[in-house]
C-alpha cells in the first residue's frame, strides 16, 4: 500500500482567492487548539457559518493526517476557477480493517491509508473494534 498525502489526490482546479481564512496562519493561527480538537466540532462549524455567510472558503491543516497536510472547506462555488469538472471522475471506497482505514480508488490505481493511531485522540472512535 502506498501511502499518499490526500491533497495530491486533488482533481479540482481552485481559484487562486478562494481561502479566506486559514486557520494556519494569522490572525487565526493562535486558536489553532480550537481548529484541532479531533472530537469538538463546534469552533469549527461557527467560524464555517461565519466563513460562508461571507462568502468565503477555508484552507485548514489536517487534524489527522501525520504530515500535517493541508485541507479545504469549499463553502461557496467561488472556489471552482472552472464551471465543470476538470480532467477525469474517480470513485473511491472506504475500507475499515484491523490496521485502520483505507481509502481504494481502482483508475487510476491508488490508495490512501491511515492506520488505527491516526484515530486515537478521537474518543467517539476510541471504543472501536478493529479486530473483527
Amino acid at each position: 500500500m502506498v501511502r499518499c498525502n490526500s491533497h495530491r489526490n486533488v482533481n479540482l482546479r481552485i481559484g487562486l482567492n478562494a481561502w479566506k481564512p486559514e486557520t494556519t496562519r494569522e490572525p487565526l493561527l493562535p486558536d489553532w487548539a480550537f481548529w484541532a480538537d479531533a472530537v469538538n466540532y463546534e469552533p469549527c462549524q461557527a467560524l464555517a457559518n461565519a466563513v460562508r455567510a461571507s462568502g468565503g472558503n477555508i484552507r485548514y491543516g489536517s487534524v489527522r493526517d501525520p504530515q500535517s497536510g493541508a485541507n479545504a472547506a469549499i463553502l461557496t462555488c467561488a472556489a471552482f476557477a472552472e464551471t465543470k469538472p476538470v480532467g477525469d471522475r474517480r470513485t473511491w471506497r472506504i475500507r475499515l480493517s484491523s490496521v485502520g482505514v483505507q481509502a481504494i480508488c481502482e483508475f487510476p490505481e491508488q490508495q490512501l491509508e491511515f492506520d488505527r493511531g491516526a484515530f486515537a485522540r478521537d474518543s467517539r472512535i476510541a471504543g472501536i473494534a478493529w479486530e473483527r
